[in-house]
């Protein structure tokens, strides 16, 4: 019987899933585990990869192939619903893990302290295509770490976590949010609400910025993607406030004004009248900054 799964998913990888798989493999561990991937009809050759490796390892990977593209949000709520095992290890097609005693090293911490529901690690953060931009995340003089630091901000890459499942019995589904980003975020969060958060100092695993990622290197930098993610993120935030009984009207803002913008550079007026019946008073907000920038750069002519 798995004490762990390790829960994957992946969409248009083909660069990046051997690497992914081939490090979860190579766990050294005295307790079995399973890996549990979700492909979203990949249309790159990920797919073929993924059943090669299905073949050769039947006993150790399961892959569910969508035979339809279902997105980021169905996908992973998914997946992540039929981990039933006591702990899960959650990993991106496109990230991997670099120390092959991750895995028991952070089950062997989550038996020695079961006052916690989740551990985590620093992560190496590589850019793809950007030789020399590596860095490590977080630094250990970041602790305590704490699910009201958590509620500020997110300190764990979702390659260096490990989770006492509290879904074993609950319903993901039920609970989790819709229409929100980012998701690995408000899952570290559910967890914290059940106990202490864990840091383990050694770096285990790799994280990946590529332009294919979600959250690669265009989050929040260009049209096309505060376009599409926009209001799933002010929605994150808006979940924050109502479940943590926090003030997050300064993020909710910011990534407003982005949207707004980037709807105005293609002129989306429809998505901006959406918008204002929505949120009429940020949108109030940001006519009155759009304006007063107006003002000065004239000012300025």
């Amino acid at each position: 019987m798995e004490k762990l799964t390790i829960v994957s998913l992946t969409y248009n990888h083909k660069k990046f899933i051997g690497q992914a798989l081939d490090s979860f493999l190579e766990q050294r561990t005295n307790f079995a585990f399973k890996i549990l991937i979700s492909d979203d009809a990949s249309t790159d050759g990920t797919t073929e990869i993924l059943k090669k490796y299905a073949q050769k390892y039947p006993e150790k990977i399961e892959v569910i192939f969508r035979e339809t593209n279902l997105g980021v949000e169905r996908n992973y709520l998914d997946t992540l619903s039929r981990a039933k095992t006591q702990y899960v290890s959650y990993c991106e097609g496109d990230d991997y893990f670099n120390y092959k005693y991750k895995l028991q090293k952070q089950v062997d911490f989550l038996e020695a302290n079961p006052e916690c529901s989740m551990c985590f690690h620093p992560g190496r953060i590589i850019k793809e295509g950007q030789e020399g931009s590596e860095g490590i995340f977080p630094s250990a003089s970041k602790a305590p770490f704490t699910l009201e630091k958590l509620v500020e901000n997110n300190f764990c890459l979702t390659s260096s976590v490990m989770y006492r499942w509290r879904f074993v019995e609950e319903s993901l589904e039920d609970i989790f949010p819709k229409g929100i980003l980012p998701l690995d975020w408000f899952l570290h969060l559910l967890h914290a609400e059940r106990g202490n958060v864990g840091f383990l100092e050694t770096v285990m695993s790799v994280y990946r910025l590529h332009e294919g990622g979600v959250f690669g290197l265009h989050a929040f930098k260009n049209t096309n993607w505060n376009r599409k993610n926009g209001i799933s993120c002010m929605r994150f935030y808006e979940e924050l406030e109502k479940r943590y009984k926090v003030d997050k009207s300064s993020e909710i803002l910011d990534i407003a004004q982005l949207y707004i913008l980037s709807c105005l550079e293609i002129k989306e007026m429809d998505k901006i009248h959406e918008f204002s019946k929505e949120y009429p008073e940020y949108y109030k907000e940001i006519l009155l900054a759009i304006n007063d920038k107006s003002a000065k750069n004239n000012e300025k002519l």
